[in-house]
């Protein structure tokens, strides 16, 4: 009987972990680009929900590139110091993918 209830609590335990990480992608195309801080900031305009800031890692993205990542949080009202600039929102993330643009 222990084995079964232990059994079943690290089946739930796994479950939930799994589930806990299936944070939604967000992304789309990056329309301005800042590196500053150890931190990339992108202008990511997502097809037909407009444009949004978000922040990741330092990362090789540029203008045109794109971009497809999972947030951790969203700060409003935030203002970084490196840049001097305030951010209405800012959404931090992680997980960065993406796909460099066609050169034409």
């Amino acid at each position: 009987m222990k084995k079964i209830i232990l059994l079943g609590f690290i089946s739930l335990c796994l479950s939930l972990s799994v589930y806990a990480n299936s944070s939604p992608y967000y992304g789309g195309v990056a329309k301005e680009v800042i590196h500053a801080g150890g931190y990339t900031y992108i202008l990511v305009a997502e097809k037909n929900a407009g444009n949004f800031w978000a922040a990741v890692s330092g990362t090789d993205v540029k203008v045109g590139d794109e971009v497809r990542f999972q947030k951790e949080f969203v700060a409003k009202k935030f203002h970084s110091q490196e840049l001097n600039r305030d951010f209405d929102e800012l959404m931090f993330a992680s997980g960065i993918e993406y796909k460099v643009q066609d050169k034409k």
